[in-house]
């Protein structure tokens, strides 16, 4: 074959694969996180400057990783990026790591974060934040109940005309979850006593509505010093230990610890800032929550949410490197170099924002445009075939 319909075919190999890669790109417009692409055109030459070029091949397609726009979804496992970073999947199939800006995920029944192939996304467990990342998960196990063993009073008993009591409630739950309502009086405000300048204090406590007897307090006298703040003499610590023991039987806690360290007698209005203990109802698992960030956070019916870890995020070395999957996400290479996890906000990553998803980032009327132009190259080489032929033909009827 001459050498200028040798051109003429290489020609139309390089506009057909251009005119490939914007059809491509432009019937991927509405995929979601999908990178346009871009042929990359060479010139062949034989090496001899004295002789004419030996035609164009299709250098490279490379990919264009700038951000698409957002989509608002409102759906909590929508996940985008903002800045740099990639959603790391594990592909089943292959057994291999694979990368993405799609980031339309789903919890499947087994409580696992997958994407719409199936494929786990991967991350870190609470408190994590590098290394290796794996499968996240959410455990779907009912949370244990757990009796309640402190309880904090952050009160002000003040020096008020009339007002001689208070009184204040907290939820306590015993060892099967069961709910009960601890009743704390103060009351006999008394000054000056047990010494001149302190001011005293009776507590009285009832569970449920039935009294408990002073007997099971480690104390039911508390006193301040003249300054107003809590004389702790008598009281490790600032706390009084209550049996409940008699009252829950079996089911019981044994002892409630009631922190009073931060009780003042403050002149001025008798009031509770804070009252709270720890414990726990038993719950049942309700739903999930992703947060921005990519937290994932489990919640149950007693109101009690447990962190089950963050997504993590990928960046590499060249990430014009990567390849292509046959799922549209990206594998590692040896020209992509090696591969730095982390999490969303730390240094060198882009932020996760939860409730949207990152659209494509082709530009459907600069590639029809690219489209037109091509088509005209492929044809124009079309042309220098044909008349090729119609030359050799000629050449044979001499």
């Amino acid at each position: 074959m001459s050498n200028y319909m040798n051109n003429a075919k290489m020609g139309i190999d390089a506009a057909s694969a251009a005119l490939a890669s914007s059809s491509n790109n432009i019937v991927n417009a509405e995929t979601i996180g999908y990178k346009s692409e871009s042929a990359k055109f060479q010139s062949i030459y034989a090496g001899s400057s004295k002789e004419a070029g030996s035609g164009v091949a299709i250098a490279a397609i490379t990919r264009n990783f700038n951000s698409g726009s957002f989509i608002v979804t409102s759906q909590d496992t929508d996940l985008k990026i903002t800045g740099k970073g990639m959603f790391v999947v594990y592909n089943k199939s292959t057994s291999q790591m694979e990368y993405t800006r799609n980031g339309n995920f789903t919890i499947d029944k087994d409580g696992h974060l997958v994407n719409s192939n199936q494929s786990n996304v991967m991350g870190f467990p609470a408190g994590q934040t590098s290394g290796t990342p794996t499968p996240l998960s959410i455990d779907k196990t009912p949370l244990k109940p757990t009796p309640t063993d402190n309880i904090n009073l952050n009160v002000n008993l003040g020096h008020v005309d009339k007002q001689d009591k208070m009184l204040t409630t907290v939820r306590v739950y015993d060892s099967v979850g069961a709910q009960h309502d601890l009743n704390i009086e103060f009351n006999g405000e008394k000054r000056n006593t047990p010494a001149a300048g302190q001011t005293q204090w009776n507590i009285s406590v009832d569970l449920d509505g039935k009294a408990i007897d002073k007997s099971k307090l480690s104390t039911s006298t508390i006193t301040f010093n003249a300054d107003g703040s809590l004389n702790t003499t008598g009281m490790p610590n600032g706390t009084i230990n209550v049996d409940l023991q008699a009252l829950l039987g079996s089911y019981g806690v044994n002892n409630v610890s009631m922190n009073l360290s931060a009780a003042t007698n403050f002149d001025g209005e008798m009031k509770v800032r804070k009252v709270d203990g720890n414990g726990q109802a038993s719950g049942e698992f309700a739903n999930t929550e992703v947060t921005d960030d990519g937290y994932i956070t489990a919640r149950y019916t007693n109101g009690k949410s447990v962190e089950i870890g963050m997504v993590a995020l990928a960046d590499f070395e060249s990430i014009d490197g990567l390849a292509v999957s046959n799922t549209g996400n990206f594998k590692q290479t040896k020209a992509a170099g090696s591969v730095n996890y982390g999490v969303s906000g730390t240094s060198g990553f882009g932020r996760i924002n939860s409730g949207g998803l990152e659209g494509s980032n082709v530009d459907s009327s600069s590639e029809l445009v690219k489209m037109i132009n091509f088509q005209r190259d492929y044809q124009a080489s079309a042309n220098v075939l044909k008349t090729g032929k119609a030359l050799d033909q000629a050449i044979l009827n001499i």
